[in-house]
């Protein structure tokens, strides 16, 4: 047999091999091409490889490079672009899947800890947070193009609910740019306010659904430091007028704080309260002693006894 033709589709080959002898030719395929068609049962080597790309952080550029690198054949971008839409939405059903299955999680927990209202709706407590596609450091740069904001459940530490806001579309922009209309497309962006408010309307659009989603009610939310979550919560009231929404500070984003109030004062060179000078080894000796003070509150937090604590 001899191969006389190769067809490729990414990663995929399919190979005509053709006999010396009687002249039969036959197909032979790198992969079962009955797995293509049904991308939710099993991934072919082309889904594979862009989940993976994904999963990782990277993109087109770095596939190519890595398929150079391997002396191996790159697919189109368009090719690509393809499987990217296809990846995608699995990813996006399956994320569904398992937040439905972790709200029935969370909610047979709470039934048998008897957390019920008077409505016969569970009600549990929820970890809230957010992030940008960039970082910022004391309300510096806050101008990410989006953002995305998660809700988990306490007691099983799974993800219960996941939103993202994005102020940019490239399909929309480079069309923009050319001044020409914009095609039908799927279009990604879904928010015009600032960046700022990202988390505030992504967290609370997860309260509003909890019920619908997974028949509980987030009553107790674990948060940082951020006033602005909250404070929406309570003017929007998910729940009914009736219902207060109650808040934790997270211990982890207490201690931050409290360590970067620490590295603050051992560089200020005036007393904040007086305007006094204060002592150069006064502010080496909070320097130096910034993680065990730290430590110190993290104790004194604790349920332990007074002569601990003081220890």
């Amino acid at each position: 047999m001899q191969v006389i033709k190769e067809v490729r589709k990414g990663f995929m080959s399919t190979f005509t091999l053709k006999c010396k002898m009687c002249g039969i030719t036959q197909q032979i395929h790198s992969e079962d091409p009955r797995n293509v068609s049904e991308i939710t049962e099993s991934l072919d080597i082309n889904s594979a490889l862009i989940l993976g790309a994904v999963s990782s952080g990277n993109g087109y550029s770095t596939l190519a490079e890595i398929s150079a690198a391997i002396n191996m054949p790159m697919m189109a971008e368009n090719t690509y672009s393809n499987y990217h839409d296809k990846v995608s939405d699995v990813i996006y059903s399956t994320a569904k899947k398992v937040m439905k299955e972790a709200g029935k999680e969370e909610a047979e927990l709470t039934k048998i800890l008897g957390e019920i209202d008077e409505n016969g709706v569970p009600f549990i407590t929820v970890v809230a947070d957010g992030a940008w596609s960039k970082r910022s450091y004391y309300n510096v740069n806050c101008n990410a193009a989006s953002g995305v904001g998660c809700i988990v459940g306490h007691r099983t530490g799974k993800l219960l609910y996941l939103g993202f806001r994005n102020k940019f579309c490239r399909t929309c922009d480079f069309y923009n740019r050319k001044k020409v209309e914009i095609p039908q497309h799927k279009c990604f962006k879904n928010w015009i306010g600032t960046s700022t408010s990202m988390e505030t309307d992504i967290i609370v659009e997860g309260f509003r659904s909890s019920i619908t989603t997974h028949g509980l009610k987030y009553l107790t939310s674990v948060g940082d430091g951020d006033s602005s979550v909250y404070s929406k919560l309570m003017e929007t009231k998910p729940y009914g007028p009736q219902t207060v929404i109650t808040k934790i500070e997270c211990r982890n984003h207490l201690l931050r704080n409290f360590s970067s109030k620490l590295r603050d004062t051992s560089k200020r060179r005036r007393s904040a309260s007086t305007n006094a000078l204060v002592p150069v080894y006064l502010r080496k000796e909070v320097k130096n002693n910034a993680k065990r003070l730290r430590f110190a509150k993290y104790r004194i937090e604790e349920n332990t006894n007074f002569q601990t604590k003081v220890k």
